[in-house]
């Protein structure tokens, strides 16, 4: 049987191994971690002024703290510099240099020094105490969760979190991490006492633990202190958790404790830090950092800025003097002064901020509930084990993120539910625990705690599988058991509510009130406008300041003395703190989160430079941004000397952001305002928000913040780098480039630009890095090489130049290979130019570069031509004489370039430095091979080709080049014989064989070539022997066909023999059918091109043969199918039908014409050609309908197609169609509503049916679309004249005329078109712009220049009419415009005006036949027949076709009497000219009358009659001959006209009063009764042959 005491020890037995496994296990993961992080010494932490006593105990001197400054190599070592200290590096005597700081930490310092007494005094000795540290850690951690869960998942927890970043992270920081275990042994104990109940010895040992884990662990580090007043609250309540015991024996623990506490604590007693000291938790606990890493909101102000010593330490000194006095304000660090000044500076801000400490408190809890710990300050991840655990702990601390309060809840609620008692107590230790570290919370000071939240989880894990184990045994619990847990639950979350709302509550009110006054202080104040000048700076605007206070000029002798003198007097060390207010000023709207600071320092731990948020104020209007600025100086021993340590030089916003700023202001600090704090207000509003509020979900990248060395870490940047956006992580890289001092920080900050896709601010960055040792030299120029590469990749040679360039100068052996790159890349970007530029540099440092070389030469080749490529090498040759590949490109490029004498004195050079090259000297003797023996040049080829026997070939082609070069100089037997030498090197070679055929076609040997060309055809140069075979033939007299038909019978098969078959075929057919001969052309290509026929150019050229001499619809159909395949076929097939169309058309085959044209649309319809072709051939078969319907399917695929349009409105005026065609262009102009062409069109319908308002509308609508248009304004105004609205239509007829106009000319038809209507609308003065507009634009239009002269002529501007018709006259004498001018000219003219008139122009113009014309007419009407005769004898020696002369001719004939002669000439120069005979007509009256008028009317006679047997049905000549024979008193001849006469127009007065006076005068009364009584019977109706027969009666 077991005994109940052996079954109590099992399990602890059980957890003791359980420990013992863990310790070991955690040990080995511990020490493999440090080594894993170890490079070129160990990552373990130096601190300089805490490790310096531990050396000494090392080395058997004792307790004693080493001044640093006398010993180099002892502080670089302390500050871990180097591994291990020099042996030599303390003498036997040290110099002391008492601090606190070891003092303090004395057991720390023990501790270390054992084990570098033990094991070397080197930080890797230190490795394994920090992995038993570790282990310890962990047993205590295992202890813990064994408080609230099993075994096994306590052991799978504890692991987990002992290899969390935050444990791991932290491992390295020996003083920090080092009160881990007595923390967390702390914190067993508690648990324990908590969790059971224990007995009187086991309470007392309990105490003595506590008082001994406390008070040495002090030793290590002071935070453990923390833990002494929970210690004694546990004690105490544990002390009466009995039974049956007697409580008051049991509070004995408390003082055993405290005195187990001194006795362990006593040696660092008194020597602690002041409560209030400048680098204490408390004071730096405000500042924004700390606050970020609570999660604390952003309120509308911010006490301290950075957390940073120096800058604390300002801030408090600053402080101190407005408090206290400018006396008060002079100490030292490390003083009494710093005490009483931080105590000073914590008792204003307690009193200010209470509600904020308080939230501090809470925000505390949540942060720990958050595992924000698993966010380590480092991102060192040495393996890739390191990284997947890191990976999936910020996966579970996202998780908590947004769960992990709520499962703080529950636990709280469980416990609650079981006790509320306990659940009160654990509301109360976790407060307390987690809560102290919102006094300065920072990483270091919280790692150890982060297992509470796995404390939790897996504390619900075993409530939840024990819950569920006991429903499965038990059941479901009885109902009231529910209500009573609901009630205690409820119980202990409202207690909780109420110790902390309502207090925070109260504290808020409270420090509102207090605060708002000291804002409205600092925002009210006044303030002076700073000056200053912008720079830019990686992607910043900076602002600087531009009047700082000018420093005094001294010697920098005396400045330097100054600062030696600081480093010795204490007097000197000390610092003043100049503390300024300054108010930036921004547009709200832009958004400023965040801004930099920046200083200038020449010590980086006083430049407070740091990228700040800016505080939380309502975006509206202006944001004031108010902060204190501390500049550092040295002590003014004397007035003139003031050395400033530090100075503010302005703020930086992002360069997207700078235009937000508004100017920057310096505050005049006003009484009162002691302690200047960040603060923002909108527009004159003061501050809203006056205290800090808790973030629920804080973003984990601002736990990354740093405030020492802030301008050179780059925690920050980091963190965005891996957890943000690119363009976030770009934002806080940028940023830290501004704030950074260290090349090194430069180099790694550039190297991110790139790794994030930015390789423009990468190389920016990267030239601006100022090295400072070899190291940083190679590590720029290998950044640098990195950035070019990537512009290499994204293919930009320009920033790869720049970055390349910069890498070789720092790095000159580098320059090679990476200006060969650089010139691939050029290469490739096809700028050969610089490419080439870089290979030359490459090739003049290193001439044999093979690369390069090659590269160069392939370039050269591409891109120049053969003497710019033999430039290139000569260069290079000359500048290296000795080298071998430049003198053989050199000897190429002259190849290349045909100077075969070039070439072979290049090669000679290289043979002659290099004769065991083989290249060298196969080029040298085939180049020589003209002016050498040819027994030499082979035996020098043999020697050659025996060391290199793969180099025949090369041999082979110098020698053809050779032969070629001298056979085209005509040296044929040299050539020759070349080609025989080349051919014992390869007598197989055909390509040989061709070339010598070849050169034999050159020098005129065709028969010999011919026979070589036939003897290559079966072989692998077939195709190149025909195309020689193919030239000999073009001057030969040999007819291609037949010379090939008998070839292809001598090769049958024989595939290049069929091609050239085929091409001589297709030539010939090409011809035939160009020609017309389709059916010869059809039976050539079925011969050379048989079925099937694989060239598809002479198939479609076969079957549209076929077609064109048949027809049908089997060659049609294999043409489209045709060239559905080959579309590329379809414009020359276009051009074959086109003109095989006008052959058949030409040949009266219409019909097959059709067929073609139809197919020609079919195969292009996108072709305007095939269309028309189609259109005008149905109008020459006058088939209407098949034209109109044709045009219409061809403005369905070419809606623009103008010609098609026209070709349709011809076929409807052919078709007299008017109202067909204005239902088509509706219906067509209806489908395609945008198109001008359908408009235009319809209009023109319009105006065929005259329907001019609608044509008038349409083309209004038109010059909407189109108002620039003169056509359609001229159309439009002639439409809108001819509807009746003449003003309107002379308005827009007169726009097509405006200057406006001139950049798009009209149509000078359409000019003339609507002066014509103008004239007719009796609008001489708008017709005239109109005529003259066209003259201007067509000049050559005689015609246009006739109208001119008609509306000048009814504006009665006779003189410019004249001119007008003169003009064309002689633009174009023998044009029928000239001929209607000179007609309109005669006819205009006076007779007495017109002999002068013509004479002045004949003697002007003396050449023009028709001038010469009308002077003889008017010399004829004149009566100066002699001069008239001359004039037309000289026209008819001219030989000049002129009508004018057979007219002016037949009038001479009939004024010399012969009227019927003349007559007969008239009408022979009428026939061409039908006007003239009414012309001549009315010079012979005219002629006549002027003869009556002179009583001659014996020579007037004939001219009367030859003007009417001209004009016989002009009434008027017959009157005229008829009084000419009464006068010459032919009275019966006389009677008979005037008869005639008056039976066409009876009541003609005029004439009868000349019949009454024939009758007088002939006395024939008889007759004259008889005669108008034949008249009135003619017609009975006339009043005036009645009137005469009444009388006569």
């Amino acid at each position: 049987m077991v005994s109940r005491e052996q079954r109590q020890r099992q399990p602890i037995l059980a957890d003791v191994a359980l420990g013992l496994l863990i310790f070991l296990s955690l040990f080995a993961a511990g020490y493999g971690h440090l080594r894993a992080l170890r490079t070129d010494r160990s990552a373990v932490t130096g601190i300089e002024l805490l490790y310096g006593p531990s050396v000494m105990l090392a080395l058997g001197h004792g307790f004693i703290e080493p001044d640093l400054l006398e010993y180099p190599a002892l502080r670089a070592f302390l500050r871990a510099e180097t591994e291990a200290l020099p042996p030599d590096a303390v003498p036997a005597q040290v110099r002391e240099n008492p601090s606190s700081v070891a003092s303090y930490h004395r057991y720390l310092v023990y501790t270390v020094a054992l084990f570098w007494r033990l094991l070397g005094i080197s930080w890797t000795s230190l490795e394994p105490l920090l992995a038993l540290l570790f282990a310890w850690s962990g047993v205590a951690v295992y202890g813990i969760m064994r408080l609230g869960m099993r075994r096994a998942l306590a052991v799978v927890i504890t692991l987990a979190f002992m290899v969390s970043p935050a444990m791991l992270g932290t491992l390295t920081e020996l003083r920090d991490f080092s009160k881990a275990p007595f923390i967390l042994s702390v914190l067993l104990a508690l648990g324990w006492l908590i969790r059971y109940k224990a007995g009187f010895r086991t309470l007392m040992l309990a105490a003595v633990f506590l008082g001994l884990a406390v008070g040495t662990g002090m030793g290590f580090r002071q935070d453990v202190f923390v833990f002494l007043p929970l210690s004694l609250a546990v004690l105490f309540v544990a002390a009466f958790r009995v039974d049956r015991q007697p409580r008051l024996p049991r509070l004995l623990s408390l003082p055993l404790c405290l005195l187990c506490f001194y006795s362990a604590a006593w040696p660092m007693l008194g020597r602690m830090e002041g409560a209030a000291h400048p680098d204490h938790h408390l004071v730096q606990g405000f500042s924004t950092k700390r606050l970020d890493n609570l999660g604390i909101l952003p309120a509308s102000y911010r006490p301290v800025a950075s957390g940073s010593d120096c800058y604390v330490f300002s801030m408090l000194q600053d402080h101190m003097r407005r408090v206290c006095g400018e006396e008060a304000g002079h100490f030292a660090r490390n003083t009494a002064g710093s005490d009483q000044a931080g105590r000073r500076w914590l008792l204003d801000a307690v009193t200010l901020f209470p509600a904020d400490l308080a939230a501090r408190g809470y925000a505390a809890v949540w942060r720990n509930l958050r595992y924000a710990d698993a966010y380590p300050p480092t991102f060192l991840e040495p393996t890739p084990w390191h990284h997947a655990l890191y990976a999936v702990h910020r996966g579970i601390a996202a998780h908590l993120h947004r769960f992990g309060i709520v499962y703080g809840l529950a636990a709280l609620c469980i416990i609650a539910g079981y006790h509320p008692a306990l659940g009160l107590g654990a509301y109360l230790f976790v407060l307390y625990v987690l809560g102290y570290i919102a006094l300065q919370c920072e990483y270091r000071h919280a790692f150890h705690l982060a297992f509470f939240p796995f404390w939790i989880v897996g504390f619900l894990v075993e409530r939840t599988v024990s819950a569920v184990g006991y429903i499965r045994k038990h059941g479901l619990p009885e109902r009231n058991w529910g209500r009573r847990v609901c009630l205690r639950i409820s119980f202990v979350l409202a207690c909780c509510l109420l110790m902390l709302a309502p207090p925070l509550a109260a504290l808020r009110l409270y420090q509102s009130a207090r605060l708002r006054p000291l804002l409205d202080v600092a925002t009210q104040a006044p303030r002076t406008r700073v000056s200053v000048a912008e720079q830019h700076l990686h992607g910043w605007t900076l602002f600087a300041v531009t009047h700082q206070e000018p420093p005094t000029q001294h010697q920098d002798v005396k400045a330097l003395s100054k600062i030696l003198a600081s480093l010795l007097s204490p007097e000197l060390r000390l610092w003043h703190v100049r503390g300024r207010y300054f108010v930036a000023e921004f547009k709200a709207e832009a958004g400023v989160d965040w801004l930099i600071q920046k200083y200038e320092s020449p010590i980086f731990f006083n430049d407070f430079s740091q990228l700040v948020r800016l505080p939380d104020v309502a975006n509206e209007g202006i944001i004031r941004c108010y902060f204190p600025v501390y500049e550092l100086l040295m002590p003014s021993l004397e007035r003139e000397f003031l050395l400033g340590r530090n100075h503010f030089t302005g703020i930086a916003l992002p360069d997207n952001q700078a235009d937000a700023f508004l100017g920057l202001y310096e505050v005049e600090i006003p009484e009162g305002l002691n302690l200047l704090m960040h603060c923002a207000q909108s527009n004159d509003d003061p501050p809203d928000t006056l205290y800090q509020r808790i973030g629920f979900s804080p973003d984990p990248v601002l736990y990354y913040q740093s405030e020492k060395n802030a301008t050179d870490n780059l925690n920050l940047a980091e963190a965005a780098r891996r957890f943000r956006s690119r363009e976030e992580a770009l934002f806080f890289i940028r940023a830290q480039q501004v704030l950074s001092r260290q090349p090194e920080t430069q180099l790694v900050l550039a190297g991110w630009l790139l790794d994030k896709e930015a390789p423009e601010d990468a190389l920016e960055a990267a030239l601006e890095i100022r090295t400072t040792s070899p190291d940083l030299t190679v590590r720029k120029a290998n950044l640098l090489e990195m950035i070019g590469r990537h512009f290499q990749i994204r293919g930009k040679p320009a920033p790869m130049e720049k970055a390349f360039t910069t890498a070789w100068e720092l790095a000159p052996e580098k320059e090679i290979p990476l200006r060969l790159e650089l010139a691939i890349l050029y290469g490739k970007e096809t700028r050969a130019k610089e490419a080439l530029s870089q290979y030359r540099s490459v090739l003049l440092s290193s001439p044999d570069n093979e690369m390069g070389i090659m590269n160069a030469d392939l370039l050269l080749t591409r891109h120049a031509d053969p003497e710019q490529r033999a430039v290139f090498w000569e260069e290079i040759a000359r500048t290296h004489p000795g080298a071998l590949h430049p003198w053989l490109r050199l000897g190429m490029a002259r190849e290349t370039a045909g100077d075969t004498v070039a070439a072979a004195s290049a090669y000679a050079a290289v043979f002659r430095s290099h004769p065991e090259v083989p290249e060298a000297a196969i080029r040298h003797a085939a180049f020589s091979a003209d002016s050498q023996e040819t027994a030499a040049v082979r035996a020098l080829l043999n020697r050659a080709l025996e060391n290199a026997p793969d180099l025949k070939p090369l041999a082979v082609e110098c020698l053809l080049k050779n032969g070629i070069g001298q056979a085209e100089a005509g040296s044929t037997e040299k050539a020759l014989s070349i080609f025989s030498l080349a051919t014992e090197y390869d007598p197989q070679n055909e390509w040989l064989r061709l070339k010598r055929a070849q050169t034999l076609a050159i020098i005129g040997n065709t028969g010999q070539a011919r026979s070589d060309f036939e003897s290559l055809l079966e072989g692998p140069y077939g195709r190149d022997a025909g195309f020689g075979l193919q030239r000999l033939l073009q001057d030969s007299d040999t007819p291609p066909l037949e010379y090939w038909r008998s070839l292809d019978a001598n090769h049958p098969g024989n595939e290049h023999v069929r091609f050239f078959l085929g091409q001589a075929g297709g030539s010939e057919s090409r011809a035939l059918f160009e020609s017309g001969s389709y059916a010869e052309a059809a039976r050539t290509l079925r011969e050379s091109c048989p079925d099937p026929c694989v060239n598809p150019e002479r198939a479609v050229l076969r079957y549209l043969a076929e077609l064109s001499e048949t027809g049908g619809e089997a060659p049609a159909l294999q043409v489209r199918q045709l060239i559905q395949a080959n579309k590329t076929l379809a414009a020359q097939t276009l051009s074959w039908i086109l003109s095989a169309m006008e052959h058949l058309k030409a040949a009266g085959n219409t019909d097959r014409a059709v067929t073609l044209a139809q197919t020609a649309v079919d195969i292009m319809p996108e072709a305007e050609a095939g269309w028309s072709a189609l259109v005008r051939l149905y109008l020459d078969q006058e088939n209407f309908e098949a034209a109109v319907d044709s045009g219409i399917r061809g403005l369905h695929a070419l809606p623009d197609a103008s010609p098609l349009a026209e070709l349709m409105d011809d076929a409807f005026m052919r078709m007299n169609d008017r109202e067909k065609r204005l239902q088509v262009w509706e219906k067509i102009a209806e489908e395609q509503p945008g198109s001008p062409l359908a408009l235009l069109h319809l209009g023109l319908a319009f105006e065929a049916g005259e329907r001019w308002r609608e044509a008038a509308e349409t083309y209004k609508r038109l010059v909407a679309n189109k108002p620039g248009s003169p056509d359609l304004h001229l159309r439009l105004g002639s439409a809108l004249v001819r509807a009746g609205k003449v003003e309107e239509g002379t308005r827009a007829l007169l726009e097509a005329t405006t200057p406006d106009a001139a950049d798009m000319p009209a149509s000078p038809q359409l000019l003339q078109q609507a002066g014509n209507i103008l004239l007719e609308a009796k609008q001489p003065e708008p017709a005239e712009r109109m005529y003259r507009r066209a003259v201007e634009i067509a000049p050559e239009d005689g015609f246009t220049r006739l109208r001119l002269g008609e509306a000048l002529t009814q504006q009665q501007k006779n003189e410019g009419a004249l001119e007008a018709w003169k003009q064309a006259i002689l633009l174009k004498p023998d044009a029928p415009a000239a001929e209607q001018a000179a007609r309109l000219i005669h006819r205009r003219l006076a007779p007495e005006e017109r002999l002068p008139w013509w004479h002045i122009f004949a003697e002007h113009s003396p050449d023009i036949p028709l001038v010469r014309a009308y002077h003889a007419l008017a010399c004829a009407c004149a009566g100066d027949t002699g001069q008239a005769k001359e004039l037309l004898r000289t026209i008819a020696v001219s030989q000049s076709n002129v009508a004018e002369h057979g007219m002016i001719t037949g009038i001479l004939t009939c004024l010399s009497g012969d009227s019927e002669s003349g007559v007969t000439q008239i009408r022979a120069a009428a026939e061409e000219r039908p006007e003239l005979k009414g012309d001549a007509a009315d010079y012979l009256v005219e002629m006549g009358i002027a003869l009556q008028e002179k009583r001659s009317f014996d020579a007037a006679e004939p001219l009367f009659r030859a003007a009417t047997l001209l004009e016989p049905d002009n009434l008027l000549h017959s009157m005229h001959l008829g009084k000419t024979l009464l006068e010459r008193t032919r009275f019966h001849e006389a009677i008979e006209i005037f008869v005639q006469i008056l039976m066409t127009v009876p009541e003609s007065p005029r004439t009868a009063d000349l019949l009454e006076e024939a009758f007088r005068r002939n006395q024939d009364p008889e007759g004259r009764l008889r005669v108008w009584q034949s008249i009135v019977n003619a017609h009975p109706g006339a009043v005036v042959p009645r009137q005469h027969l009444t009388e006569t009666r």
